[in-house]
């Protein structure tokens, strides 16, 4: 498949966004940019350190930063959970690309974020974790798709998004059937 634009994945800590942009990129053979250590290489620090020395507001402008530089080009974009939630950088994203949502149950998303790790937000515990959600999911469902991310393993996903992607315009099928198999993967 020949991608035309960027795509941006997003979603809450622990949604695998990650992981999936890695296997997405390597099956379109495109760049993979992650805005997290994007980030952490403009600060030359770890995100924990970001947020303890500069602050949360610092964090999400090098965030910002990141994201916008990412816009013009083909590529796969692990976002931040909280890198899309102005609603004008997020209307930005999706004038140049789709943003697709990758989503799982609170109960999974925090067994995953509240490993040690670089999730500052992370650290309060569930009832703080879930309510962190809550405020964030109004945003969460302005984008041009949401995929459930528990059911099925990261190359499920990733094969759901190809799928999504060519029905929908965003790459073009070329060579062997890299969608076959693409009326399983999602409704």
């Amino acid at each position: 498949m020949i991608l035309r634009c960027p795509v941006f994945l997003w979603g809450f800590m622990g949604a695998g966004k990650t992981t999936v942009a890695r296997i997405l990129a390597r099956r379109l053979a495109v760049p993979h940019h992650d805005t997290d250590a994007m980030v952490e290489r403009l600060a030359g620090m770890s995100i924990p350190e970001i947020f303890a020395r500069m602050g949360e507001m610092e964090f999400r402008r090098l965030e910002r930063e990141a994201a916008v530089s990412l816009m013009d080009q083909p590529s796969v974009v692990s976002l931040g959970g909280g890198a899309l939630l102005d609603s004008a950088l997020r209307a930005r994203a999706r004038s140049h690309g789709p943003v697709i949502v990758l989503t799982a149950p609170v109960e999974v998303l925090w067994k995953r974020a509240s490993l040690p790790g670089n999730r500052p937000l992370a650290g309060g515990g569930l009832p703080e974790f879930a309510g962190l959600l809550h405020h964030r999911e109004a945003a969460y469902r302005d984008a041009d798709w949401i995929v459930p991310n528990a059911d099925g393993s990261p190359e499920q996903t990733a094969a759901a998004i190809l799928c999504w992607m060519e029905e929908n315009g965003y790459a073009i099928q070329f060579g062997a059937d890299a969608t076959a198999g693409c009326s399983d993967q999602h409704g």
